[in-house]
């Protein structure tokens, strides 16, 4: 299910933003993400860019303190649900993913791809290469490239 959280904007047609809601309880963040899969927004036209996750956990949590970051409790870099995403110290940050790094590290391994999609072995292809490509991944560029082409 798509939850559009700009409906009221005069771009809501042509660029929606929101997330969708996953069965696994992650709200995947659609629209502008960083290489690392990290939603941003510009909430305000006057502020610059923010992280979706941030954004959403001050809209509707609280604000976060200084000093203080999020994680992501989930490991999906995409997901904006409040309800995985916690305030800890930097410190606590860093002792919970570097027991993650060296699984994050490795692109075989990653749960999700930059859009959120699930890494199963119905979702990725392998090319002769060893790349994996997720297969959703590449019927949304498959199809901008046709719509595109008209």
């Amino acid at each position: 299910m798509f939850v559009q959280l700009n409906s009221d904007s005069r771009l809501a047609k042509y660029r929606p933003i929101g997330y969708i809601v996953q069965e696994d309880g992650c709200w995947v963040w659609v629209g502008c993400k960083n290489p690392q899969g990290y939603g941003k927004v510009r909430p305000d036209s006057h502020d610059g860019q923010q992280m979706a996750h941030r954004w959403m956990y001050e809209r509707d949590v609280e604000l976060i303190p200084e000093g203080k970051e999020i994680h992501h409790t989930c490991n999906n870099t995409s997901c904006v649900n409040p309800g995985h995403l916690e305030i800890v110290t930097r410190q606590e940050h860093v002792n919970r993913d570097s027991g993650l790094q060296h699984y994050y590290n490795d692109k075989r391994t990653k749960p999700f791809c930059v859009r959120g999609h699930a890494r199963t072995e119905g979702n990725i292809r392998v090319l002769g290469t060893g790349f994996r490509s997720c297969k959703k991944c590449e019927k949304i560029r498959a199809r901008a490239y046709h719509l595109q082409r008209r």
